[in-house]
C-alpha cells in the first residue's frame, strides 16, 4: 500500500477517534482515594525521599489538608495562589516558579491542593515548562478550543480532531529538554470537574475562557480525599454531581453511533450519580424551589452538608467520567451544550450548572425535534431512560422538561433570563469562539445559535440591542 492509500493511523488526543474509525484510550494517572489517602501518599514520597512543593488555593489554606502537607517535612516551599480569573501571564509565573523551585531546591514533585481552577493553573504551568511554545499556541487566533501537540519536540505535528490545531510556534530557549520538571500530585478540594485527572484544562485570553487540551496534563497522581473536601457547602457537590452527569449524558446523546462497551459504562456511570444526587437532595430540609438564587448555601444553612462517603463517591465518578471507556471513542464535538454554556456562565456571572441546564435543555429540544446536528432523538431516548429509570422520584418521559425538573429537584438555582441586547452579546460571543467555520459548531449558524439561547434562556425585558460589553 502506498502513503497516499494508507489510512490515517496518527494518535488522536481529547476524542482518541482515528479517522478510519478506530479509537484509542489511555490514562496513565495513578488514582489514590478515599479516607486517609493524602497521608498515605504523603508516606510514600517520604519514604521515597522526594523533595515536594507545595500550591495551594488561598481559599483552602486554612483547611487541615493543608495544615497536614504543610506539616510535612518532605515539603520545601509553599506558594498560595488565588486562581481566579488565571489568564497567561498567571501560567507563565507559574512556570516559572516550578522552574526556579527545580533548578534552585532540587524540587522533585509538586503537590497541587485546590479547585479545578487551581490544578488547571498547575497543569498548564507545568505545560509550559515542558514546551515553552504553549502561550503562543493558546494565545493565537479565536478557537475556544485548542489542542495542544503531544509532543513537545514536533510542533507542527497533527493535532486532535477534538480541537482546531494550534499553528506552530518558534523553539524557545527553554524547550522540553531544557530542565527537570517536577512529578505532579493533584488534590482536588471541589467536585465535578475531574480536572486532577483529564488532559484539559482552561485559562482566560483576552477575558475569555480558552480551553486546552493535551495529553501531557494528565499528571502522575490524583487523590481524592474526603478530608479535602470537608468545606464544601452541599450545593457545592450537587452541583458536582450535575456536572459530571451532563458530562456523560452530552456525548452519549451527541453522537449517533452506538458503542455497545462505551453504552453501557456511560449508562452506569449515569444511573450511579442520578441515584447519589437524590440522596444529597432528600437532606435538604429547605425545599428546592424556595433555595435563593443569588448566592450558595454554606453547610448546614439548607439541611445537612454531605457526607464523607458521599463526597468522596462524588469525587470518583466524576474522576471516572474521564478515565472510563464512557466517552471513548464518541464525537469530540457531541457535547454541544458546553459551548453555549461557557458563554452564558461567563456573561450572566452565575455557576457552570446554574448556565447549563437550560442551554441542556435547548439543545435537547433540537434533537427531539430531529436536527440531527445536535444529536439523535433515539440516543436522547435512551440516555433519559436511564436517567428516569435510577430517579426516585418522577421525572417524566420528556428529557427537557425532565432535566429542568432534577434540576429543581436537587436545588441548582435558575438561571436569570438576559435582555435581548445582553443575549445577543452571548450569541456572538459563542458564534465567534466555537462557530463561523471552527469544528464545535460546525454548520449551526449565528441565527441558530441566537434562537436556541432566546427559547432556552427567555428574555428579560430590557433595552433593543446596543453597545453591552464586548462582543467579539
Amino acid at each position: 500500500m502506498n502513503a497516499a492509500a494508507r489510512p490515517d493511523t496518527r494518535p488522536r488526543a481529547g476524542g482518541g477517534r482515528y479517522t478510519d474509525g478506530s479509537w484509542q484510550w489511555s490514562c496513565p494517572t495513578r488514582v489514590v482515594a478515599g479516607p486517609g489517602a493524602l497521608e498515605h501518599v504523603l508516606d510514600e514520597e517520604l519514604a521515597a525521599g522526594r523533595r515536594i512543593g507545595l500550591v495551594v488555593d488561598i481559599g483552602v489554606t486554612g483547611t487541615p489538608a493543608v495544615a497536614e502537607l504543610r506539616g510535612s517535612p518532605a515539603t520545601l516551599h509553599s506558594l498560595a495562589v488565588d486562581p481566579r480569573q488565571a489568564g497567561l501571564a498567571e501560567v507563565d509565573a507559574m512556570a516559572a516558579w516550578l522552574r526556579e523551585r527545580a533548578t534552585s531546591d532540587q524540587l522533585d514533585t509538586v503537590v497541587a491542593i485546590g479547585g479545578g481552577s487551581l490544578l488547571d493553573l498547575v497543569k498548564l504551568g507545568w505545560l509550559v515548562l515542558a514546551d515553552a511554545t504553549v502561550p503562543a499556541r493558546l494565545s493565537a487566533g479565536r478557537a475556544g478550543v485548542v489542542a495542544l501537540p503531544s509532543q513537545p519536540s514536533a510542533p507542527s505535528s497533527p493535532s486532535s480532531p477534538s480541537a482546531p490545531s494550534a499553528p506552530s510556534a518558534p523553539s524557545a530557549p527553554n524547550g522540553p529538554e531544557a530542565g527537570p520538571k517536577p512529578r505532579r500530585i493533584l488534590v482536588p478540594t471541589t467536585i465535578g470537574t475531574g480536572s486532577e485527572i483529564s488532559p484539559v484544562a482552561c485559562v482566560e485570553v483576552r477575558g475569555r475562557h480558552r480551553l486546552a487540551l493535551c495529553a501531557r496534563m494528565r499528571a502522575e497522581v490524583a487523590v481524592l480525599d474526603p478530608a479535602a473536601t470537608g468545606g464544601l457547602p452541599r450545593l457545592m457537590v450537587v452541583e458536582g454531581v450535575l456536572e459530571a452527569l451532563l458530562r456523560v449524558l452530552g456525548p452519549l446523546v451527541g453522537g449517533p453511533a452506538a458503542r455497545t462497551v462505551g453504552d453501557t459504562a456511560g449508562l452506569a456511570l449515569v444511573a450511579d450519580l442520578v441515584r447519589l444526587g437524590d440522596r444529597l437532595a432528600a437532606q435538604s430540609s429547605v425545599p428546592s424551589d424556595r433555595l435563593p438564587s443569588d448566592r450558595l448555601p454554606s453547610d448546614g444553612a439548607h439541611g445537612r452538608g454531605a457526607t464523607d462517603g458521599q463526597r468522596l463517591l462524588a469525587a470518583e465518578l466524576s474522576a471516572y467520567t474521564h478515565a472510563s471507556w464512557a466517552l471513548t471513542g464518541r464525537d469530540p464535538f457531541g457535547g454541544k451544550a458546553w459551548y453555549l454554556a461557557n458563554e452564558v456562565s461567563s456573561v450572566l456571572g452565575v455557576s457552570k450548572m446554574v448556565a447549563t441546564v437550560p442551554v441542556a435543555t435547548g439543545v435537547w429540544a433540537r434533537v427531539a425535534a430531529g436536527d440531527s446536528r445536535f444529536g439523535t432523538a433515539e440516543r436522547l431516548a435512551m440516555a433519559w431512560g436511564a436517567v428516569r429509570d435510577a430517579s426516585t422520584d418522577e421525572v417524566g418521559d420528556d428529557a427537557t422538561a425532565g432535566l429542568r425538573r432534577l434540576a429543581r429537584r436537587w436545588g441548582v438555582p435558575p438561571c436569570p433570563a438576559p435582555t435581548p441586547a445582553v443575549l445577543d452579546v452571548i450569541a456572538r460571543r459563542v458564534t465567534n469562539a466555537f462557530g463561523a467555520g471552527l469544528p464545535p459548531l460546525a454548520g449551526i449558524t449565528h441565527a441558530e445559535v441566537s434562537d436556541l439561547l432566546r427559547r432556552s434562556l427567555g428574555e428579560a425585558p430590557g433595552p433593543g440591542p446596543g453597545p453591552v460589553g464586548a462582543a467579539s
